[in-house]
């Protein structure tokens, strides 16, 4: 049974086939994450299911039982170095979104019901408290491989057990991605008290201690590739979906992208950092830069810029979006230049595309560390005066000597 169809019976059987009112919740202002979630929400409404959907990005799609609560709003609270940006997203995101009026609204109606649960997991276990609200089962998703931080979720964890989501290597027991991580937890407790006494309260009813709620989770959905991540123990109640947003049928390319790539006579050469960080904001002297190598390739190159630039070499082609699947899946297209998302390199597997990756920040390092390992890419520091050096290197190792 591959991903989709398991996805297709998840959400027909949830339970015994019957219509129900679920809560999605995803407030983390990162696009790819929001590809994801949508995916999900449409198959949830297939099914036949009334959606309530917490959304950071919602989309644009009409559906009488779908009920969209737009959460964005809360994307200021997401800048800030590796450990701040975690942190955020572990107590003030959550609490932000709570405090938007609609949402605020919505859990103080002590005579709405929910059947089920379903939220998007990145540091925020105190939404087991939004399940103790409603009393009905929580799912948790998450958008990354599997790690110790998503094992524990569902049954006790060491965190020596898998590498976290943001961890490059494990020097020690003492290591600083260990307790880093260890670090951010220490927030739950606190936050998790000061949102859902007052909510339970409204009902009349006591909130129940963090501890017992801990393992409240009856499934978690997880993106992760089982022959392709970690050697992992996982629990019955822990299943993989990598993959399951990529299209069935791939969308043609627009007409004038066709072109490009059908007659791209070396190959086509995409290259994109993804929708969280854009191109656009690079600094100029380093785009000018990457022009500047892209132009002494003989391959056709697509670049999702965001932005007009000037005096473009003729094998350059810039786009302020992309149809990242139907590129990938043309038979021309021979190297992806990418940031490393979890998003991208699955796609870049699914449809047999090498990379390069840059990695930026979060899990890229992992991701990109693992293609590297399995063979299907190569990894270029973005942190040094020789970035675009290292780029062009890759890239004529990867098309010239991609058994190296």
């Amino acid at each position: 049974m591959n991903v989709f169809q398991f996805l297709i019976l998840f959400t027909l059987y949830i339970p015994y086939g019957d219509v129900h009112k679920i809560l999605v919740i995803t407030h983390l202002p990162i696009k790819s994450h929001a590809i994801l979630s949508h995916v999900l929400v449409k198959l949830l409404l297939e099914a036949g299911h009334e959606i309530t959907h917490i959304a950071m990005f919602p989309f644009n799609y009409s559906h009488p039982n779908l009920h969209q609560i737009d959460a964005s709003w809360n994307e200021k609270y997401t800048r800030g170095n590796d450990l701040q940006f975690y942190s955020q997203i572990s107590s003030k995101i959550f609490t932000v979104t709570l405090q938007h009026k609609d949402v605020d609204k919505l859990f103080r109606d002590t005579t709405q019901r929910f059947d089920l649960i379903i939220a998007e997991w990145m540091f925020n276990d105190i939404c087991i408290g939004v399940a103790a609200l409603y009393d009905c089962p929580l799912i948790w998703f998450s958008a990354s491989e599997c790690h110790w931080s998503l094992l524990q979720l569902i049954e006790e964890s060491t965190s020596t057990y898998t590498m976290g989501r943001t961890s490059r290597r494990i020097e020690s027991f003492e290591s600083a991605s260990l307790r880093k991580e260890a670090y951010l937890r220490s927030f739950d407790k606190e936050s998790f008290n000061k949102i859902f006494e007052p909510l339970m309260a409204l009902r009349g009813q006591p909130l129940r201690p963090y501890v017992e709620l801990m393992y409240y989770s009856s499934l978690v959905l997880v993106y992760s590739r089982v022959l392709l991540g970690d050697a992992t123990r996982w629990p019955e109640n822990f299943k993989p979906v990598a993959g399951y947003h990529i299209d069935q049928k791939v969308k043609p390319l627009p007409k004038d992208l066709k072109s490009i790539m059908d007659n791209a006579k070396y190959g086509v050469i995409y290259f994109s950092l993804g929708s969280h960080l854009k191109s656009k904001d690079l600094p100029e002297e380093f785009k000018q830069e990457i022009i500047n190598m892209l132009r002494e390739l003989k391959q056709t190159v697509l670049w999702k810029l965001e932005s007009e630039y000037p005096d473009l070499p003729n094998n350059v082609h810039i786009m302020k979006w992309a149809p990242q699947q139907s590129i990938l899946a043309h038979q021309n297209c021979v190297l992806f230049i990418t940031q490393g998302g979890i998003l991208s390199l699955t796609e870049a597997i699914y449809f047999g595309v090498p990379i390069i990756g840059i990695p930026i920040f979060a899990d890229q390092f992992t991701n990109v560390d693992r293609a590297v390992k399995e063979g299907y890419g190569k990894k270029v520091d973005f942190s040094t005066k020789e970035t675009v050096k290292s780029i062009k290197d890759a890239i004529e190792e990867m098309l010239h000597n991609p058994s190296k």
